[in-house]
């Protein structure tokens, strides 16, 4: 019978770019990134072919929004973009950047004089 790899934490960091404990555990909570399995108290691993798998998944959606985001905001107005590249430096700027895309292309907001306003 076949046995996985089992990978720790600080290996399973760096396969995909240093997220956080709390992530991870909010991520398989959702069902988005594979369970851990408890090898003891206070030991836990994820076995690597899963993580391989859904590296593997991922870089083909993420690749697919990246080129789709870029795209977007290369549409964007100059200032709407200048905007958003103020954001980036920020904790959370990322989501945030990629939400304010989202909301101005349904047309819920839009940026007038730097200033995101709201579209009832």
């Amino acid at each position: 019978m076949h046995q996985s790899k089992i990978i720790r934490f600080k290996e399973l960091q760096k396969k995909i770019g240093g997220v956080s404990r709390s992530t991870l555990y909010r991520w398989e909570k959702i069902g988005h990134f594979p369970k851990r399995i408890n090898l003891g108290i206070n030991s836990v691993g994820w076995k690597l072919e899963e993580v391989e798998d859904w590296i593997s998944q991922i870089s083909l959606v993420e690749t697919n929004k990246i080129m789709n985001g870029k795209e977007a905001f290369e549409s964007l107005p100059k200032d709407v973009q200048e905007h958003l590249l103020n954001l980036r430096n920020i904790p959370g700027a990322l989501d945030r950047m990629t939400n304010l895309i989202k909301e101005i292309e349904e047309g819920k907001v839009k940026i007038i004089d730097s200033q995101i306003v709201e579209i009832n």
